[in-house]
């Protein structure tokens, strides 16, 4: 019962978050706040949970993702990198990306 109300109060202050707050697991999104859904290019996070994250980076960008999450993942957090994705609408832009691993619902 305290682990979903502190779940909970989690989420409510990240959708007020005006930055892009995501959670993948193995690359499929989990979570993203609606000021981050907007940032990829979708009306709603609705939109976006359940696609793999991988697939918003250009080809170039996808295999330093995939490493840098795994290195991330033994290592912990990673260092703030900019990194060129692209939209639901096909719009290039940059975006600053940091990795944390946590654990979500389990």
């Amino acid at each position: 019962e305290k682990a979903e109300e502190n779940q909970k109060r989690w989420e409510g202050l990240v959708e007020q978050d005006p930055n892009l707050v995501m959670i993948h697991t193995d690359g499929e999104i989990q979570f993203i706040n609606p000021a981050g859904a907007q940032m990829m290019g979708a009306a709603n996070p609705k939109e976006v949970v359940g696609k793999s994250a991988y697939n918003f980076f250009h080809e170039t960008e996808y295999q330093k993702r995939r490493e840098a999450n795994i290195s991330g993942n033994v290592k912990g957090t990673s260092s703030p990198t900019i990194r060129k994705v692209f939209g639901l609408d096909k719009n290039e832009r940059f975006v600053q990306i940091e990795s944390v691993p946590i654990r979500y619902y389990g």
